[in-house]
């Protein structure tokens, strides 16, 4: 996976940052680092549901992945479970936030204020 991270900063090339990513996922389980690359780089290209896998096998790591990368997961993973129309989910994530403090919370509870927003003019 070390090789993979490493190719994921050099190369130039988006799609081949993807590929080497999924297969250092596929040659070795249990990377949360190589798992929330993959997920910020899915959650970038628009791909919100497939994000959320691999965002949510980072927050289930727990305290294999460090504080800074955990909570950048979380806020990636609120942004993608409403990018993917999951709004159980997002509500889910939100009560976690409040482990990063008020500022943080608060913005996750912007993402379920625009659930609730999404859900009534259904």
């Amino acid at each position: 996976s070390r090789d993979a991270v490493r190719r994921y900063f050099t190369d130039a090339l988006p799609g081949v940052k993807g590929v080497a990513l999924r297969d250092a996922i596929a040659k070795e389980e249990g990377q949360p680092l190589v798992a929330y690359l993959l997920g910020r780089r899915l959650h970038g290209d628009g791909a919100h549901g497939d994000a959320l896998v691999w965002l949510d096998a980072v927050l289930a790591a727990g305290d294999a992945v460090p504080p800074s990368i955990r909570r950048e997961a979380l806020r990636l993973a609120i942004e993608s479970a409403y990018g993917a129309d999951k709004c159980l989910r997002v509500r889910e994530l939100a009560r976690e936030a409040t482990t990063y403090g008020t500022a943080f919370a608060r913005r996750a509870g912007d993402w379920v204020a625009r659930c609730e927003h999404d859900e009534t003019a259904k």
